[in-house]
């Protein structure tokens, strides 16, 4: 069983409560992601399935 989530902070002026922009959002997050991880702005934290109950 695999499990991924992605966490981003953002300020609240950039939420918008719109489908089309969760979906861009969404859509694209895990490319975002490898740009950010080759530029060294973002990383990936390993995690234990048993410790998902913790967060």
């Amino acid at each position: 069983m695999s499990i991924k989530m992605q966490l981003r902070a953002m300020s609240e002026s950039e939420i918008r409560e719109e489908w089309t922009w969760l979906e861009e959002v969404l859509g694209d997050a895990l490319d975002r992601f490898r740009a950010e991880r080759r530029a060294g702005i973002a990383e990936a934290v390993p995690y234990h399935f048993h410790a998902l109950n913790e967060v």
